[in-house]
């Protein structure tokens, strides 16, 4: 698992929070990750955010991608996002790149 620094855990748990109360209880999983590993200790690293979401509607896409831009200008850190429905998914989780990030990223608890 990458380190992410305890300063940008706290700023994605406030992009979190934005995208849990435009989803509510069907956002299944947040799971983040450092853009480059290397960078894991700067407070200012990029972070990627992996979204999966019951039911995800092309326009709730678009807003995660505001929220995520908004994020980004706030808090001075790039927020990429990949947003998924829960079937989209579950059909690629096994693809490497998934894979690989749900076994580097930490997950956001979502209560």
């Amino acid at each position: 698992m990458s380190e992410i620094h305890p300063e940008t855990q706290e700023k994605v748990s406030q992009f979190i929070a934005e995208v849990m109360a435009l989803l509510s209880d069907r956002l299944k999983h947040a799971v983040a990750r450092v853009a480059n590993p290397r960078a894991g200790a700067d407070p200012m690293a990029d972070i990627e955010v992996l979204l999966v979401a019951d039911e995800l509607a092309t326009r709730e896409t678009f807003r995660i991608w505001e929220l995520a831009g908004n994020a980004s200008i706030k808090h001075e850190i790039i927020f990429s996002v990949q947003a998924y429905s829960t079937e989209d998914f579950n059909t690629r989780k096994n693809l490497p790149a998934l894979a690989a990030f749900m076994a580097e990223g930490l997950e956001y608890d979502l209560q």
